[in-house]
């Protein structure tokens, strides 16, 4: 009955949102110049949509309560968008082997159980087949239904990082995973967010993600991940120049793909920031997505902010360093591996200068290490924020996270800090992580012993009995001030009572839920994680 109560209220509240936006928002099907006086009459506020204010971090990253985010698609929008999806994205899901027909995990869905008419939150759930009672529906998800496929490497050939299988980096992009920084980019479509009752118009958004945007797309399933973009259109609509949400110009809307507690991606963050490892704000948000057939709850997800955005100035207080992203071979810094393209510059483009990232490639993997230790570390030192890698080491083996460096060649900014002239490690995408394998995959052990010279920024400082003793505090500082049993016990139930609610009211076809008891159960596991894991920490150092 609480149950019913609690959806039956964010149902009320989402369609009285859903109300007002349709009232104030403009049609995408109108023409140009009626946009631009809705956009200068009526929405357009300075403190909201202009770039000329500093980042509103307390409003759009509120860690409070949990935020609403409404999204109206003109119809032949969104169907470009799944054409284009369809188009690229199945077509390389069908080319890496037909994943459609292997064994795969179960597609984790939604509570459709109480849910009012029009889903949760203006969501709807599939009807009840007959003789199948309302908690069948929920707690008793069909075995045969559609299934997202396996990540790559889930089958065949185990890809962990081991010394007898050479420890060879799992790069995304050559197993065939889309990347949406690489050979293929979703398509940019228009929208109309609104948020707080306030609208903006002519919002650039496309769908986003790699191996988790064919899994999705894959299964027939429809809870993406989106990136907003509030300035994307400003060429075809003037008016819009320089539009942003409360100073931001981008955003990221993650989905918590295969995270039945719908929290890894924030905790994860939040660990992160608070030992001192520069990492993205994140926050809680519910979204909706009307694309012409009235509003859909597309569930909790997770807003990350932007690091070529406004990432980098607030966490460095300048961003006109270099930044990268790097994705594929030269990602794992390996002897012989480095290329430009690996390196994808995500600021100072034009000038195409590398030389900062090419000189820690060739530090890392200088013949000095072996005939002049100290030489090399010095060398490596002054480009190469060391201590910082090696704090974002200790904190990522000690969670456990197999998707990044030391298993994946992704999933990490390189920035080089005008400040110091060193590249600093930033940690990106953490959805997989807090839980030790996911398949055939692992995450690697606290003494990191498996892990060879294909992965050298890990191997070589290991190696170094300075360094490894630097990574050993910083394991055992994290555990005994950050990742305390109390203190992740309070942080789990503090975000569990925000979003459970929500988490409850998702549907199948927008969640990766597979039940209201599964979140439940999830969230529990992820406490008795971290027990395990202190017990493991302290196993470790003793030896």
């Amino acid at each position: 009955m609480k149950k019913l109560i609690s959806r039956l209220l964010i149902l009320s509240m989402t369609m009285m949102v859903f109300t007002g936006c349709a009232e104030n928002t403009k049609s995408n099907t109108e023409s140009t110049t009626e946009s631009a006086v809705e956009s200068n009459t009526t929405n357009w506020e300075e403190n909201t949509h202009s770039d000329i204010v500093d980042p509103d971090y307390d409003t759009v990253f509120d860690q409070t309560k949990v935020q609403e985010i409404n999204i109206k698609i003109d119809s032949e929008d969104w169907k470009a968008m799944q054409e284009d999806l369809e188009e690229n994205v199945s077509t390389q899901n069908k080319a890496v082997g037909n994943r459609a027909e292997q064994v795969r995990p179960p597609m984790i869905n939604g509570d459709i159980s109480d849910v009012p008419a029009n889903g949760g939150p203006a969501g709807e759930g599939p009807p009840i087949v007959e003789g199948e009672s309302e908690g069948d529906v929920q707690n008793n998800r069909p075995d045969e239904r559609e299934r997202p496929p396996l990540i790559d490497g889930e089958t065949g050939e185990n890809p962990q990082v081991r010394e007898s299988e050479e420890n060879l980096p799992a790069e995304g992009r050559d197993q065939g995973e889309t990347t949406t920084e690489g050979d293929y980019e979703p398509i940019w479509i228009e929208s109309s967010i609104t948020f707080n009752d306030i609208t903006w118009d002519h919002v650039g958004i496309r769908a986003k993600g790699n191996s988790s945007l064919k899994s999705v797309v894959g299964s027939g399933d429809n809870k993406l991940s989106f990136k907003l973009d509030f300035d994307e259109f400003e060429d075809v609509y003037p008016e819009i120049d320089n539009q942003r949400f409360y100073g931001f110009k981008q955003l990221n809307l993650n989905s918590n793909y295969n995270d039945e507690s719908l929290m890894r991606e924030k905790v994860s963050a939040d660990l992160f920031s608070e030992f001192g490892v520069p990492a993205a704000n994140t926050s809680f948000y519910i979204v909706n997505v009307d694309y012409g057939e009235g509003s859909q709850f597309y569930g909790v997800y997770t807003l990350v902010e932007e690091m070529d955005d406004t990432g980098i100035d607030n966490l460095f207080g300048d961003d006109s360093g270099n930044l990268y992203k790097p994705d594929g071979t030269a990602a794992s810094f390996a002897s012989g591996s480095y290329n430009d393209e690996s390196m994808e510059k995500k600021s100072n483009e034009e000038e195409a200068d590398y030389s900062d990232v090419q000189a820690l490639y060739e530090v890392i993997n200088s013949e000095a290490r072996l005939s002049d230790l100290e030489s090399w570390k010095s060398d490596l030192e002054e480009v190469f924020n060391v201590d910082g890698f090696l704090k974002w080491l200790a904190v990522n083996t000690v969670i456990q996270n197999w998707d990044t460096y030391g298993n994946m060649t992704h999933n990490y900014y390189l920035y080089n800090n005008p400040e110091t002239n060193k590249l600093e490690w930033i940690p990106w995408d953490n959805n997989e992580a807090l839980h030790e394998s996911r398949g055939n995959r692992e995450a690697l052990s606290l003494g990191l012993d498996e892990v060879n010279d294909n992965w050298p920024l890990i191997r070589y400082l290991l190696d170094d009995s300075e360094y490894n003793v630097i990574y050993d505090s910083y394991v055992d500082e994290f555990t005994q001030d950050v990742f305390t049993e109390e203190k992740m016990e309070t942080m789990y139930n503090n975000y569990y009572e925000l979003i459970k609610d929500y988490a409850y009211a998702e549907v199948e076809g927008y969640s990766f839920i597979k039940s209201d008891q599964s979140f439940d159960v999830t969230v529990e596991t992820l406490k008795s994680h971290v027990i395990e894991r202190n017990e493991a920490v302290q196993t470790y150092l003793i030896q």
